[in-house]
């Protein structure tokens, strides 16, 4: 079997446990989206929304490192150079420290001032809103300095590991829903602080597991002046890009709050709910690809390396689309089905959201790629400046007095643009041809896309589905059509073949476990 082979093989195989994870994860963390609204009402469950938001921002630190260690330590475990590796690793943790002090210091000064005197928060739950102010800043301490350990666990390629976490994860946030009903205290208060005891556990699995089970792994605090500077040199220039999505979502969420209220940052959080999961399909799909293009990349396989970014663009696109577009269509059953009652305009933020998530997919091989070859500076600018142009937009609108729907389709149109200016910047980064990307990645997106979205409206019109029954008829014809066309219009033959191998894979896998 040749090498190419073995890889495709791994990332099937890894691609299949992500998967199955997150059939479950999806499935239970829908059913707690619900019951958290439910228990805690659409005002509290706004609060807890814009103001875990706030501690969100802090994560632009974080996110630059976090990039950053994935990258070193998968480069070197691609390059088998686990002396460095293990220097790489030490100094990650000297850097999440350092980050930890920083994020208490900011926490507890500028973003505690701006939570009590900038936030439209009604004053009776002013101290509700401090503690979750307060338990989201230590589980983001202590998730930051879990990150070393979460980047090699991935370099590593252990993704059953990081599947099982993920499970205990979204069942120990189910638990905390049902055990709401056991105490006096205020929901939203115990709400905070057993979501800050399930990170606890959670980010504490994924260290002792670091520790015992991978070898070139031990927890020591190391200074190397050249890793410690590439490294922090990596990270300003990734902070930008990192910092600037986060801020991009943070501070529309922030706008629609000061223009609107916390009842609309609750539709927000539901419909964010939505795409969250629907994205972790394509989330599970490019982590398995992700090791592979940093590993081509480390070892000089460019043709590799650019068949890993067409393919992981496409697919990862159409896996969300083939999922987003009958809740698209059936919105508005779906959300009646799943939800006791409604947020105002929840049913266009999901549907704009949802298409935005889509179009999204097509950046995370874009900026893997880019984050391989380690020179980001020009690539971070151009992204930075495209995605925060998101909020001076959002913000004309709305002073205009639109609706809050007209700031979703400035997200989608700002972020459609994104993808474009990134691959016009990895046509110099690593020779990647737009001609050949346009051809191969987006042409056939547009043409599924469009043909299959007016079917979808077609066929709602026809039947137009009033009970459960018929809604998911359509859902379900819908969701043939839609497969049938990404395989057959929007995949070219090689493509058609690598399906048709992972399918056989995934067969056979089933049909072993059954055994």
């Amino acid at each position: 079997m040749s090498e190419e082979s073995q890889k495709t093989q791994r990332i099937a195989k890894n691609t299949f446990i992500l998967y199955v994870r997150m059939l479950f994860t999806v499935f239970i963390s829908l059913y707690t989206a619900r019951l958290v609204l439910d228990k805690l009402g659409a005002e509290d469950y706004g609060i807890y929304n814009v103001v875990g938001g706030v501690v969100a921002m802090m994560w632009m630190l974080n996110g630059a490192l976090q990039s950053s260690t994935t990258r070193n330590i998968t480069i070197e475990l691609g390059c088998e150079n686990f002396e460095k590796l293990n220097k790489v690793f030490g100094n990650a943790l000297s850097i999440h420290g350092l980050l930890s002090f920083v994020i208490l210091l900011i926490g507890e000064t500028i973003g505690l001032w701006f939570v009590c005197n900038q936030l439209n928060i009604p004053s009776d739950r002013i101290i509700a809103a401090q503690w979750i102010y307060q338990t989201s800043i230590l589980s983001m301490v202590i998730s930051v300095m879990s990150v070393p350990f979460n980047a090699a666990i991935v370099a590593y390629e252990k993704m059953s590991v990081y599947s099982y976490i993920s499970i205990l994860d979204v069942v120990l946030k189910l638990v905390v829903v049902f055990a709401l009903d056991l105490g006096s205290t205020d929901r939203l208060v115990m709400y905070s602080v057993l979501m800050f005891a399930t990170q606890f556990v959670v980010q504490g699995c994924y260290i002792i597991y670091g520790l015992v089970k991978l070898p070139e792994i031990t927890f020591h605090f190391l200074y190397d002046k050249k890793i410690f500077t590439s490294m922090f040199a990596f990270a300003g220039w990734n902070l930008i890009g990192s910092g600037s999505a986060l801020v991009m979502t943070t501070g529309h969420s922030i706008i629609l709050n000061q223009f609107f209220g916390p009842l609309v940052n609750a539709a927000k959080g539901i419909a964010n709910t939505v795409l969250s999961k629907v994205g972790s399909l394509s989330n599970s799909f490019q982590m398995a690809l992700n090791p592979q293009i940093y590993k081509s990349y480390a070892t000089g396989n460019m043709e590799y390396m650019h068949k890993l970014i067409f393919a992981s663009s496409k697919f990862s696109y159409f896996l969300i689309f083939i999922i987003s577009l009958p809740i698209i269509i059936e919105a508005d059953n779906i959300l009646g089905f799943w939800l006791k009652e409604v947020p105002k305009y929840t049913i266009g933020f999901v549907r704009l959201l949802l298409l935005t998530t889509a179009v999204n997919a097509l950046c995370n091989p874009q900026v893997i790629a880019a984050q391989a070859t380690g020179n980001i500076k020009k690539f971070q600018m151009v992204e930075s400046f495209t995605l925060l142009s998101i909020l001076p937009f959002t913000w004309m609108v709305l002073k205009f007095g639109l609706e809050p729907l007209s700031a979703f389709y400035i997200y989608l149109v700002i972020h459609i643009v994104a993808v474009l200016a990134r691959a016009i910047m990895l046509r110099k980064m690593i020779n990647l041809s737009l001609k050949t990307y346009l051809r191969y990645v987006i042409f056939p997106i547009i043409i599924v896309t469009v043909g299959t979205t007016l079917v979808g409206f077609v066929l709602h019109e026809l039947v137009k589905p009033a009970y459960f029954i018929t809604s998911l008829l359509v859902c379900s014809v819908l969701s043939i059509i839609t497969v049938l066309s990404v395989f057959f219009i929007g995949l070219q033959k090689n493509e058609q073949n690598l399906v048709k191998e992972k399918i056989a894979f995934v067969i056979a896998k089933m049909l072993n476990i059954s055994k």
